[in-house]
């Protein structure tokens, strides 16, 4: 009888302790084996246990993040089993209703099975390329690793508030997307991101009827933080664009237009000849370039692809300046002679900007132009989105109003420009000099003053 104790003392500290390998003694009644699934990285604990609905033995794998946290799930779900066996028993055991559609009963499908089939028969066919991107991505980075392997009958607000919004909020930056290293924790905006991929796709998943409730309804998103976005000043402006034009003089019109007329990335790289009407001194955006992951079954693909403006109002025409017009008709000039060089081999959509042989210029290559073009002119790095909020800060300081930079901006309500500028665009020199333009009283100056000899 000892030497039986002492085996099963063995063998229990041998599954708590195991981390790769896999034990498959199931010997002890209600005990399994721990161990870590290289597929999802989460460590899986083993629960042997008879289904009191169906008097079937079977096996329930109770997932978590360390080797403890699966065996306390392994301990909660055999605490729901003895609920169900009593309530059997009791005679007060409801089945639980079963999800069914139009044509009748609905297969359950786990999460990961869910989210490309959302994607593709839903998000695909109604939305912008660039939003489709996002949503792709998101589910594909963050929601499928988390929690793709839970069926969407069995998840629940409990498991999206721990295990994907409080777990990516806390360390859900992925550094290395083939072994699923993480970094530090996601920022608010990205949580509420993330948020709103699962919400859709689970909103699409009731009107199926594959379940009953959306359980990301339930979900607290932490708060939101008002960030300041960083912008060049007038004269590091000069600079930068002085560099580029310097290093790379065929994508100085792209940055002055930039600058000038606070095209979107997506809007300046789609931008064609034909869009600038010169004699009306206007330009109108008609399509926007994007790069784009699409799934066509074997693996991911990624592409560069032509879009839609991103709303009606960004269609709007954007007035010509006389300096964008001269930048405009000599930056036409060297596309020309490339056209000639490149004779048959070049490939003409009419764009602006575009790569030597005439191809659409890819999105994020643009960017880090703008990050090379920075670091070199020794120049604090910003976002290229960030050269759109230039333009519109500039025709402030020139004196014009917000209605005027939201017309710039074609933003679809001025409130949206209000709540850009209100939220630290306008350079602090600027403002400087607005409070000490008209000083209301005399203040005379202490010539012995010092500003070094404050403690």
């Amino acid at each position: 009888m000892a030497r039986k104790k002492a085996t099963e003392s063995d063998e229990k500290t041998k599954q708590v302790n195991t981390t790769v390998a896999v034990t498959n003694d199931e010997s002890t009644y209600g005990e399994g084996s721990v161990y870590f699934r290289a597929s999802d990285k989460m460590y899986v604990a083993i629960l042997w246990d008879v289904d009191p609905t169906t008097g079937k033995k079977k096996r329930i794998p109770c997932a978590g993040k360390t080797p403890e946290k699966a065996q306390e799930k392994r301990e909660k779900k055999r605490v729901e089993l003895e609920i169900t066996r009593k309530m059997i028993m009791d005679g007060t055991y409801t089945p639980p209703k079963v999800s069914s559609g139009n044509n009748g009963p609905v297969k359950d499908i786990t999460l990961a099975e869910w989210m490309p089939k959302w994607l593709s028969d839903y998000v695909s066919i109604s939305t912008k390329i660039s939003t489709y991107t996002l949503y792709e991505t998101m589910s594909r980075v963050h929601i499928v690793p988390t929690l793709g392997s839970v069926s969407l009958r069995k998840l629940t607000t409990g498991m999206i508030q721990e295990e994907l919004i409080r777990g990516k909020l806390e360390s859900g930056r992925i550094r290395n997307l083939k072994d699923q290293k993480v970094g530090k924790g996601l920022s608010p905006k990205s949580i509420r991101h993330i948020y709103n991929v699962i919400r859709l796709a689970l909103a699409q998943a009731v009107k199926e009827g594959r379940i009953d409730n959306n359980p990301a309804l339930g979900v607290k998103l932490p708060k939101k933080r008002k960030s300041i976005t960083k912008v060049l000043s007038k004269q590091q402006m000069d600079k930068l664009l002085a560099h580029v034009k310097q290093s790379e003089p065929r994508l100085y019109a792209a940055f002055y237009i930039a600058s000038r007329l606070g095209l979107r990335r997506g809007e300046l790289l789609g931008l064609r000849w034909q869009d600038v009407k010169w004699e009306h001194r206007y330009i109108s955006v008609e399509q926007t370039v994007e790069r784009v992951n699409r799934s066509d079954g074997k693996g991911r693909k990624t592409s560069i692809e032509f879009g839609t403006p991103k709303t009606d109002a960004s269609a709007a025409p954007i007035p010509l300046p006389k300096d964008v017009l001269e930048v405009l008709k000599n930056h036409y000039i060297r596309i020309k002679g490339e056209r000639l060089s490149y004779g048959r081999d070049y490939r003409d959509n009419d764009l602006i900007t575009c790569n030597l042989n005439g191809t659409p210029m890819c999105p994020r290559q643009f960017t880090r132009r703008l990050e090379k073009y920075l670091e070199k002119a020794e120049l604090p790095r910003v976002k290229l989105h960030s050269l759109r909020y230039f333009a519109g800060a500039n025709i402030l300081r020139m004196g014009g109003s917000m209605k005027h930079a939201q017309t710039l901006l074609r933003h679809k309500d001025v409130t949206t420009t209000g709540n850009i500028y209100l939220n630290g665009c306008i350079e602090m020199d600027d403002l400087l000099q607005l409070l000490e333009r008209d000083i209301p009283t005399p203040v005379e100056k202490e010539k012995s003053f010092r500003t070094d000899s404050i403690a």
